[in-house]
């Protein structure tokens, strides 16, 4: 939710952004073209995929917006096309959209897991 906070105010300061787990709660849309990957299990229960309560929304005080409607809503804020191309391998589904403003990208990619989480390592 902070990748979706921080684009909306600084989108022209990167070239592409991140999303793991989170959604665009804030409802805004980014400042300037930038590619967007977001990625999200379908079972998550502490950012629920269709939308709606967990407990991690009550702490916050608020309910979340469905995934596919919020990336949707972001894809045309970029100016992609009307529709994703919708792509699955095995238990993984990826929705893209291309020709957006700018040359941007926006994506994201689902499986029936839960939270995701990772980390990166800089060597």
């Amino acid at each position: 939710m902070m990748v979706y906070r921080f684009l909306c105010s600084a989108a022209d300061r990167v070239a592409a952004a991140a999303s793991v787990s989170g959604t665009n709660d804030a409802g805004c849309e980014p400042n300037g073209a930038v590619s967007i990957l977001h990625i999200h299990g379908t079972a998550d229960e502490s950012v629920p995929y269709r939308g709606g309560a967990s407990v991690f929304s009550a702490l916050m005080g608020s309910t979340f917006p469905p995934v596919e409607e919020a990336v949707g809503a972001t894809a045309a804020a970029q100016g992609c096309g009307n529709e994703p191309t919708v792509s699955t391998l095995g238990a993984v589904t990826d929705r893209s959209w291309t020709n957006c403003r700018g040359g941007a990208r926006c994506g994201w990619s689902a499986s029936g897991v839960g939270r995701i989480s990772g980390r990166c390592e800089v060597r």
